[in-house]
This record gives structure tokens, C-alpha cells and sequence, in this order.
């Protein structure tokens, strides 16, 4: 039987349908890793395949499987900004606010835990990845930082910066060594230690 060839798209000629394409692959990268496929052996041929698109397509997006997996990051992080600067943007914060917040982290992290994982893994290897990774968490602690500043005004600056990448990069392991092996009815501990992880060093 004759195989058949290979999809061919059209060059994006507008940034909306750019934008979508670059999304389509991304999301078939996400479903991938979601789904358990190991990022090692996570060729770019694999993710076309799923995206329903051309190599040729591939590399009008993205230089290599590095430079998607590290956009994906990117991606993946701006929504978490998104959901936790409401919280970290008050002028004062309670256990309560906090521990809505490390809910919400707990249930994005475990949908995403395939992604995210993905990514720390890539980053144990890969010296470009690991330099996206760490600005990633950088911008993380960053907004942690902004809001110690405010909650806790008597921190000298130094003092709160290293606070902020305590915070960013502890929960950043939290998250990868127990949330994604842990089942749902552990999620009550989880989230009173997360909420009081950052609740103590905000407060102390």
C-alpha cells in the first residue's frame, strides 16, 4: 500500500495563523508528554505527527525540540503569573489567601505535571534549557520578592531576594518530587505545607 505523503501547510502569512500554528504545536507537545511519553525520546517527527503538521512547518516555528520544550515553559509559567498575582499583589496577605493559592498551584501542576517534568528533565541535560529554566524560576521569585517587599517592608532588600528564590526554587521541588506521585487524597497535606511554607517566611 502506498503511503501517504507527508501534510504540507501553506507559510503563515499573518500573525494570527502564526500564532495558531505555534500553538498547535505546542499543545501536541503538552498532550505528548502528558500522556507519558519520555522527552528523550521525543522526536520532533513524533510531535508533527500529532500535530498534524510538516517538519517543514516545524522549523518555521521553533529552531529545535529545545527551543518548543523551552517555549512550552514559558507558556506554562505566564499562566501561573497570571493566577498568582492577584494573591501576591495585596497589600497584605492571610493563610487563607495563601492557601487558596497553593490549592490552585497543586491542581495546575498536577495537569501539567508531564510538561512540567518534561522540562526539569531536559534541564538536567540540556545547558540551554537549563539557562531558560532557571530565568523561568528567576521571574518566579521576582514576583515573590515584589510582594515580601510589601508584606514584609522591615526585609533588607538582600534579605528578601534570597527569600524569594528559597521560595521559588523549594517549591519548585516540592511540586516535582511529591505532587506529581501523589494521589488526589493526599492533597490536603500538600496544600497546608506549601500554604505554610510560604506563610512562615512571609510572616517571620
Amino acid at each position: 500500500m502506498k503511503e501517504a505523503p507527508a501534510p504540507v501547510e501553506v507559510p503563515a502569512t499573518d500573525s494570527a495563523t502564526r500564532l495558531r500554528n505555534r500553538n498547535r504545536l505546542l499543545d501536541a507537545t503538552a498532550g505528548l508528554l502528558s500522556a507519558g511519553e519520555p522527552l528523550k525520546r521525543l522526536s520532533i517527527s513524533r510531535i508533527v505527527d500529532s500535530a498534524g503538521m510538516s517538519r517543514a512547518a516545524f522549523y518555521l516555528h521553533f529552531r529545535s525540540k529545545e527551543t518548543l520544550i523551552r517555549a512550552l515553559a514559558e507558556r506554562e509559567i505566564s499562566s501561573w503569573i497570571a493566577f498568582a498575582t492577584p494573591t501576591l499583589d495585596r497589600s497584605t496577605v492571610s493563610r487563607t489567601a495563601l492557601r487558596k493559592l497553593a490549592v490552585r498551584i497543586i491542581e495546575v501542576y498536577r495537569a501539567h505535571c508531564g510538561v512540567l517534568s518534561g522540562i526539569i528533565e531536559l534541564a538536567e541535560y540540556d545547558e540551554e534549557t537549563r539557562r531558560a529554566w532557571r530565568e523561568t524560576m528567576h521571574s518566579i521569585a521576582q514576583r515573590f520578592e515584589a510582594a515580601l517587599r510589601v508584606w514584609r517592608p522591615e526585609l533588607p532588600e538582600a534579605e528578601a531576594a534570597i527569600l524569594a528564590r528559597v521560595i521559588a526554587w523549594a517549591g519548585e521541588r516540592f511540586l516535582h518530587q511529591e505532587v506529581r506521585d501523589a494521589g488526589t487524597d493526599h492533597d490536603e497535606l500538600l496544600t497546608g505545607a506549601l500554604t505554610e511554607l510560604v506563610w512562615k517566611l512571609a510572616q517571620a
